[in-house]
């Protein structure tokens, strides 16, 4: 589609004001007449088949784009960061009460941004929007392992095929069908080593002690082995006998699900229930402490709690949900995202977690706008069978379980 196509369609406009603020990147050449992104916002009402065409690079890659999201989200929730509404180019913003990171369209680039107390500066801009997906993988990456107190990843050299210039606007990265300009140096040069990489391989980069399988930081295996404890060993924890399925499991829905995601069923271990996923990623239901404890896996040993329920089929009806929501966004169909209770529901906030119950079950969400949200949609899908799941995210109007058309009130946390 061209620029003139976008324009006609009001997906873009042209900025009269030539004038470049200071704190943005130019584009490059210099020359480029400066566009902005109107109406792109994660969750924002808009029409998809205008928000689509910036939110991917290309007519075509809805699949590629909704599986970074899902990395993406997965280290949000892992971060405990939140959501928050940005201005119309912003396309994502994630963050706490202080700091935020921000992936947004200025004048034709895709650039990542952070606000600290108020303040915003430009790190980079780039002209592929997959490449700020990545960068923003990385900035998340280097806090998971600030957490896990390892050592940062920083590069001194740069990766084969790449090149480095200094331009006025700061730091100028080339290499074969793509550049980004950077604000620092250094995050420049650590960029280079993940160009053209996939993002669950930038993840598990950044979780693994060594930087491996993208970096090399010099780290001795050893330092990757557990010291042998001192003492006597505590026996792990025996593996609960979760209660019998009260209800028949539509594993012809589960699998219809899966094969169009991409997924399949994959053997549980441990206290797992059930585990789905591809080579990379994926998610799996395991009883512990006597409940249902849905969690997003990346392998080969990470997990992150999403959620918990008092049965294993509440957990499948939150699995199809959630997958269902994620190939909906592959399509040009409005995201279904409500902003009430369900009848019969009641949901309070407790120390830690949203506490959801309706008639025969209950579940619990993590604070926070994501997990407000998830508990909200859930409420209304907790009682449903799966295949009507599934048929809603993929009807125009979300029908039989939503109905589109007639929006309702609007709840807060």
């Amino acid at each position: 589609m061209s620029i003139n196509e976008l324009r006609a369609q009001g997906i873009i406009e042209i900025i009269d004001d030539t004038r470049w603020p200071a704190d943005w990147p130019r584009p490059f050449g210099g020359t480029t007449p400066h566009y902005s992104a109107r109406t792109i916002r994660i969750g924002a009402a808009v029409p998809p088949s205008k928000a689509g065409d910036w939110m991917t690079d290309r007519q075509g890659e809805d699949d590629v784009y909704a599986a970074d999201m899902l990395l993406i989200e997965e280290l949000v929730d892992e971060l405990g960061l939140d959501r928050w509404p940005g201005d119309p180019e912003t396309i994502l913003e994630v963050g706490n009460l202080e700091d935020t990171r921000i992936l947004a369209i200025r004048h034709g680039l895709f650039t990542f941004e952070t606000t600290s107390r108020g303040v915003r500066s430009t790190a980079a801009a780039f002209n592929s929007a997959r490449d700020a997906r990545r960068y923003l993988i990385m900035d998340l990456g280097e806090s998971v392992r600030f957490r896990a107190r390892m050592a940062p990843i920083v590069m001194k050299e740069l990766a084969d095929g790449t090149e480095l210039e200094e331009v006025p606007t700061g730091h100028r990265l080339s290499w074969p069908g793509g550049e980004a300009t950077f604000y620092r140096r250094h995050e420049a040069v650590t960029f280079s080593w993940v160009v053209g990489a996939e993002l669950a391989t930038i993840v598990a980069s950044f979780r693994h002690i060594n930087g491996e399988p993208l970096f090399d930081l010099g780290v001795r295996a050893e330092a990757e082995q557990v010291a042998r404890p001192r003492g006597r060993v505590m026996d792990p924890p025996p593996i609960e006998t979760p209660p019998p399925d009260t209800e028949d499991i539509d594993l012809a829905t589960i699998d219809a699900v899966l094969t169009e995601a991409g997924w399949e069923r994959r053997q549980p271990s441990g206290a797992d229930v059930l585990a789905i996923g591809d080579a990379q990623v994926g998610r799996a239901v395991a009883f512990r402490q006597s409940q249902f404890v849905y969690e997003s896996v990346v392998h080969p040993d990470f997990r992150n709690v999403m959620c918990t329920f008092s049965s294993a089929a509440a957990a499948r009806r939150f699995m199809i949900m959630e997958l269902s929501a994620m190939l909906r966004m592959r399509t040009r169909l409005p995201k279904i995202q409500l902003n009430r209770l369900a009848p019969g529901c009641t949901i309070e906030k407790g120390p830690t977690d949203f506490e959801l119950a309706w008639p025969g079950g209950e579940a619990t969400f993590p604070i926070g706008y994501i997990g407000h949200q998830r508990a909200l949609d859930f409420s209304w899908v907790a009682l449903a069978e799966l295949a009507d799941i599934a048929a809603s995210y993929r009807h125009p109007n979300g029908e039989p379980l939503f109905d589109l058309s007639h929006p309702s009130p609007t709840a807060g946390p």
